[in-house]
């Protein structure tokens, strides 16, 4: 199969032809025919079902015989095609030969080329006039895109190079989005995107949204103001509330990955990313009214209604608040197996495993941390009686993992979004708390309870103290109490007692009569 791109101009004239005219334009061709665009004619002269007559005055549109159309319209072979090649464009003058892109196909390799070239992508070539040389140069490759816009876009920047006299390589540059689509491959054939939830996060970000604005654009033509202009629109549909700034940086993260390594690999002058930062998201963070954590306080409420409405999921959200763990690490916990990381007989429990999508699962965690903690009894009973109680169906019981789905697999992701709303509703909490509440609230647990931050983060799996703090949140109360133990260690409780006024302040007995009166001479 043969796809052309013609260098057809149309007329203007959007009626049909007068029928006393023996040659029409494309326009009035179309129209004559019945035709509602001129691409429904195009297709037809490409399958060699009708030939154009030729190029008004050799360089013009390209004009059709009445008696050819008429022929075409009633299913007749016309006396005006010949036997070479099907939908072959007539020859024309020099312009026409001169002219950038006057004859250009895409062969559809998977098509034409059928065993050697099953892999699909696009033959391209075309012709013009080489500056060095004065002479007509046929341009010639193979390119591995799936979009025929992609090919004609590589074709043309061959055929600019040809007629400007540019050195070009023996490989055309290649679009933006066959550069990405190879990245991204490579970096997950390389391990460097290991998740399922990886994958799909740099696929949506490439599908929905850096392709529809870079892709077809050749990587070395990529300029910083494309990409800043980019921004702009993002940032318009942020401050109209359509995405987070956090959303949005991920996008530029995975845009900056991209171009960083187009630099590398193709050796372009610039990067076109230098200079774009990412958006301000000091503004979208937990606040003192939405910390998105439990207090000491609300704990027993919150636990005690998650028992009550929703069973199958107290054990799993104990060690999610206990152990401040994700629940991306808690799905693939095995009870039993060849390798059970739930040794309930030790009291042990082994955090060597991450899930995020479907039924992969990583063999190690986010933070690459493999973790042996110690549970204590208690926990060690809730888990037991989750074992014993909880497990209600067959595929269940048979399943090798600790917290099974009603089918055996892994819980969704959002499996516990719908038990938290309707928990934090019967308590009457006025925040809004999510799953990731589990995490944050551990930290200010540990805190109140004075557990050192080394044990912590030991427990938790944090990286760093950084991470750590992003994770606590430091209540009204907490900081009240703080601030009185720091006045205390100072003493400033003795020194005001020994005042003549314990709410004199700074300047307390300073004014006095009596004081004033002896200070006189």
């Amino acid at each position: 199969m043969t796809k052309r791109v013609q260098g057809d101009e149309a007329s203007s004239d959007p009626f049909a032809a007068p029928l006393s005219k023996p040659f029409l334009t494309t326009r009035e061709a179309t129209a004559y025919c019945g035709f509602k665009t001129t691409g429904a004619l195009r297709k037809a002269a490409r399958e060699g079902r009708i030939k154009p007559a030729g190029r008004r005055g050799g360089s013009g549109t390209w004009m059709w015989r009445r008696e050819d159309l008429d022929a075409f319209v009633c299913g007749r072979t016309s006396a005006n095609l010949s036997g070479g090649r099907s939908g072959a464009p007539p020859s024309g003058g020099a312009n026409d030969r001169a002219e950038m892109g006057a004859e250009v196909e895409l062969v559809d390799r998977a098509k034409a080329v059928q065993a050697r070239r099953l892999e699909g992508g696009f033959l391209v070539r075309g012709r013009a006039v080489d500056s060095r040389t004065g002479r007509m140069k046929e341009v010639r490759f193979n390119v591995e895109v799936t979009e025929a816009l992609e090919a004609f876009t590589l074709l043309q920047n061959e055929l600019k190079n040809v007629r400007t006299g540019e050195a070009s390589s023996s490989t055309p540059m290649t679009t933006f989005s066959a550069f990405a689509a190879s990245l991204f491959e490579d970096k997950v054939k390389g391990g460097d995107i290991r998740s399922a939830s990886g994958r799909v996060k740099w696929a949506q970000t490439l599908e929905h949204h850096l392709l529809p604005a870079f892709g077809p654009m050749l990587v070395d033509r990529i300029r910083h103001a494309d990409v800043a202009r980019w921004r702009v629109r993002m940032a318009e549909r942020i401050h109209g509330g359509t995405y987070s700034p956090h959303t949005v940086n991920t996008w530029l993260n995975v845009m900056r990955v991209i171009l960083k390594a187009a630099v590398m690999q193709l050796e372009l002058a610039r990067n076109p990313m230098d200079g774009i930062k990412n958006f301000d998201t000091s503004e979208h963070v937990y606040t003192e009214e939405e910390p998105n954590s439990l207090t000491v306080q609300e704990m027993p409420a919150f636990l005690s209604k998650m028992r009550a409405l929703c069973p199958q999921h107290f054990a799993f959200v104990c060690l999610g608040f206990f152990l401040g763990h994700r629940p991306s690490t808690l799905r693939p916990l095995r009870r039993s197996g060849p390798t059970p990381d739930v040794l309930l007989d030790e009291g042990v429990l082994l955090v060597r495993q991450s899930h995020t999508e479907g039924d992969e699962v990583m063999a190690t965690t986010k933070t690459k941390i493999r973790q042996r903690i110690t549970l204590p009894p208690i926990l060690v009973d809730i888990v037991r009686w989750h074992i014993d109680t909880q497990l209600t169906t067959d595929a269940m019981r048979q399943s090798e993992l600790l917290f099974p789905a009603e089918d055996g697999g892994f819980r969704s992701r959002s499996a516990l979004k719908k038990p938290f709303a309707a928990v934090a509703a019967a308590i009457g909490l006025t925040k809004h708390v999510s799953p990731k509440a589990m995490r944050r609230t551990f930290q200010d647990l540990a805190r109140a309870a004075e557990v050192k931050d080394i044990v912590t983060r030991a427990i938790s799996g944090h990286a760093t103290e950084t991470m750590q703090h992003h994770y606590s949140t430091v209540a009204a109360e907490e900081k009240k109490l703080a601030i009185a133990k720091v006045i205390e260690l100072a003493g400033v409780r003795g020194t005001l007692a020994t005042g003549p006024s314990a709410r004199g302040g700074m300047h307390g007995g300073m004014h006095d009569p009596e004081s004033e009166k002896a200070a006189r001479p």
